[in-house]
């Protein structure tokens, strides 16, 4: 029998927080401008744990589940499996 938190199964929610994690630790930081940044990510097709923002300031990069209340620099809407295929260099980006 299948693990689920709500309608979306628990799979998911590992994969979701492994490649938030992922991208926390491989950001290079030392590229980024001095100021603070923040990337807001939404995905589609997921209830739980939908929305999700990383705060990028001297270095350091911080993962939030809930609004850090900053100005978004960057919005990022996709789906789980085109980001993971994206992290992992399968997908074409051409139309």
């Amino acid at each position: 029998m299948e693990s689920t938190l709500g309608s979306q199964p628990a799979a998911a929610h590992e994969l979701l927080s492994t490649l938030m994690w992922d991208i926390q630790r491989f950001i290079k930081t030392d590229q980024l401008l001095a100021r603070k940044a923040v990337i807001y990510f939404e995905f589609s097709g997921l209830h739980l744990m939908k929305r999700w923002w990383l705060v990028i300031e001297r270095g350091e990069v911080d993962v939030c589940l809930d609004d850090p209340g900053h100005d978004v620099d960057l919005s990022i809407c996709v789906d789980l499996r085109t980001l993971a295929e994206i992290l992992h260099g399968r997908p074409s980006l051409a139309p």
